[in-house]
């Protein structure tokens, strides 16, 4: 028993935290999957079992188009394992086997469906992922904190079996402006003039700032950016005709309806995440 429990110590490659309790009760449905489980924090629920299947139908498609072998594959796996467990804040009570199993799967699962999103036919002609609304709670379901592999997992799964493969991605009296900076946190206030980045708000915007808020507080205590950024965003919205100054000036792009709802949302996340921060 000794020799099995560790020294409690948080190890620097530490990336993936069960969400904090006191977070988790203001919101829950803001980090709960609906649809699909992916690593081992949430693996073994029943209620979401019925995916699971198809997680092996994809990883099948997955293993097939990829260059390497699957024993390639698992050999990777494997030798990757040490450092997925070390990802987790709690302890994973998987063997080796059950770890390298399950983080083989999800993260070819991950690769695939990224891979048929792109191919528009492929996915058509899957009988659950031609279904939009499946398809988009299981991408609302890859958003959540603890519902995660660590990304290192999937990037070098993916070059391992696609060697070949370039993947580019592409980069009180004052005036408030749009700032193209595609950088989210690329606030600029020179001569009275405030410039602020444009973001597009939508159905899943509330869900993906819960999760990033929630992701700062466990892994970057002292660089909340998000949080600030939401703070800002709070206080100056306090009322929809705050949210209508920030559209009619291109700041925000409005998917949500009225704009009501645009400051309703940004005044719900820092009521929620009520923590002090400093600016």
């Amino acid at each position: 028993m000794i020799q099995d429990c560790g020294d409690g110590h948080l190890l620097p490659s530490c990336c993936i935290y069960w969400v904090p309790i006191r977070l988790r009760h203001l919101k829950p449905e803001s980090y709960t999957p609906k649809v699909v489980l992916i690593g081992p924090f949430q693996y073994g629920n029943e209620r979401l079992q019925g995916m699971e299947r198809h997680k092996q139908i994809l990883f099948k498609g997955f293993s097939q188009r990829a260059i390497s072998s699957l024993d390639d594959l698992v050999h990777l796996a494997k030798h990757l394992e040490p450092k997925v467990r070390a990802s987790y804040s709690e302890s994973i009570n998987f063997t080796e086997q059950e770890l390298v199993k399950l983080t083989l799967m999800d993260a070819g699962f991950i690769i695939e469906l990224f891979i048929m999103s792109y191919e528009m036919d492929e996915l058509h002609n899957d009988a659950k992922l031609s279904l939009k609304w499946l398809l988009g709670s299981i991408l609302h379901d890859l958003l959540l904190f603890q519902n995660q592999l660590p990304f290192f997992v999937i990037e070098e799964l993916f070059n391992k079996s696609f060697p070949l493969t370039v993947v580019v991605v592409c980069p009180a009296s004052i005036k408030l402006k749009a700032n193209k900076s595609k950088c989210l946190l690329a606030l600029k206030f020179s001569r009275q003039v405030l410039k602020i980045p444009q973001t597009s708000v939508d159905d899943e915007t509330e869900l993906l700032f819960h999760n990033m808020i929630a992701l700062e507080q466990c892994h970057y205590p002292y660089k909340s950016y998000i949080t600030n950024y939401a703070i800002i965003l709070d206080r100056l919205i306090d009322t929809y005709k705050d949210a209508d100054l920030l559209i009619r000036n291109k700041i925000i792009n409005n998917h949500l309806g009225h704009s009501n709802k645009v400051a309703l949302l940004f005044n719900g996340l820092w009521e929620c995440h009520s923590i002090e921060f400093q600016l």
